[in-house]
């Protein structure tokens, strides 16, 4: 996948604190967030961003469970592309 988001975005932030990345998309300074793992302690998260009003899913845009581990967060358009890209890398 990181092949495609470089080739068709220019560029990534390789993650360095989740804590950070999250405030980051919801101030709207970060477009989207992928976790192809993310721990069950650390899936909470993901609950501010979709209060936030941003689009939440696993990598095959379904909804999310306590039994996800994959997740993707954006707002709509970011979020579907993300998706796509998934998708298209086999994820």
């Amino acid at each position: 996948m990181m092949e495609i988001v470089m080739r068709e975005t220019g560029g990534f932030r390789a993650s360095g604190s989740l804590g950070t990345d999250v405030l980051l998309c919801l101030r709207g300074q970060l477009g989207g967030l992928v976790s192809p793992y993310l721990e069950p302690e650390r899936r909470t998260v993901f609950l501010a961003l979709s209060e936030a009003g941003l689009r939440v899913s696993d990598f095959e845009g379904g909804l999310i469970s306590s039994r996800t581990t994959s997740l993707i967060a954006g707002p709509k358009e970011v979020h579907q592309e993300l998706v796509k890209m998934a998708i298209r890398a086999s994820i």
